[in-house]
């Protein structure tokens, strides 16, 4: 009888946590629809692969299209530390500090002591005046965010020579390789004159207006319009956020029940002292 009670008891709180996953699904299933809805219309815009289509798209009405693959040119920006071979329109540097001096093991790779850490105080971005795509259209780049694929990497290839013993594994050691507390390293990665730009935008009547993805103005670099509305779904991942949903759904159950049981424990406490004080 005792267990029958605990069922019963428990039982509104099973049935709040299904309607409240049952409602959560819902509002997902109605995003991930409209996600669905962005990538149909993404992919099926019309393409501006050259710069005669956009030119030509630039000086017409105003219409939705895909650009992909277009070459970017500007002024290249100054490299800050002097040891980059290559142009760019935009570099960002991200500096780590070691916090204690770097040991290593006898293998010379295993790290036995020292932490970087990375300060932003330290870290820089330079960027051109101006980012074009073709004479005389460009993008507003205080509006757009460019997705360029992570850090890069920086060796021989696209480094000066004086800079290759300060070089390990894609970072620069500009205090040299000695490693100690409070040196610093950097990684760069950025836009390079040249690089092909991928996006959605609203072009005509003289404007170029770049189309959200994944809740920015994304332009993306070196890849496709099917790369560019996959951030979509890489924002938005339907089977993370559902185990999510479950686990919130049934721990509300239990912290329902434990409140409850809580509670009823304060009840009894506070009986057994009026008790006792009788």
């Amino acid at each position: 009888m005792a267990k029958r009670n605990r069922n019963q008891r428990a039982l509104p709180y099973f049935v709040l946590a299904i309607i409240f996953f049952i409602v959560v699904c819902a509002l997902y299933v109605h995003e991930d629809n409209e996600d669905g809805k962005i990538i149909r219309s993404y992919t099926s815009y019309p393409r501006i692969t050259t710069q005669e289509e956009l030119i030509e798209a630039f000086n017409g009405p105003a219409a939705n299209y895909a650009v992909e693959g277009l070459a970017l040119s500007g002024t290249p920006v100054n490299d800050g530390l002097k040891i980059l071979t290559d142009e760019y329109l935009i570099l960002n540097y991200d500096c780590h500090l070691l916090t204690k001096s770097l040991v290593r093991g006898s293998d010379g790779y295993t790290i036995l002591q020292g932490k970087w850490v990375i300060t932003p105080a330290k870290c820089w971005t330079s960027v051109s005046d101006e980012i074009l795509l073709a004479e005389g259209i460009g993008l507003d780049k205080n509006e757009v965010t460019f997705e360029y694929g992570g850090y890069g990497t920086m060796d021989e290839t696209n480094c000066v020579e004086t800079a290759w013993e300060q070089l390990e594994n894609g970072f620069y050691y500009p205090d040299g390789m000695e490693l100690n507390e409070g040196d610093r390293r950097y990684v760069m990665r950025g836009v390079k004159v040249g690089d092909k730009a991928t996006f959605a935008a609203t072009i005509g009547d003289g404007k170029l207006d770049v189309l959200p993805v994944a809740d920015s103005d994304m332009v993306l670099i070196n890849g496709t319009v099917e790369q560019l509305v996959g951030f979509v779904y890489n924002q938005n991942d339907a089977m993370t956020r559902l185990l999510i949903i479950l686990v919130l759904s049934f721990d509300l159950v239990f912290w329902g029940m434990g409140i409850r049981c809580c509670i009823k424990k304060l009840k009894k406490g506070k009986k057994r002292s009026s008790d006792a004080d009788e």
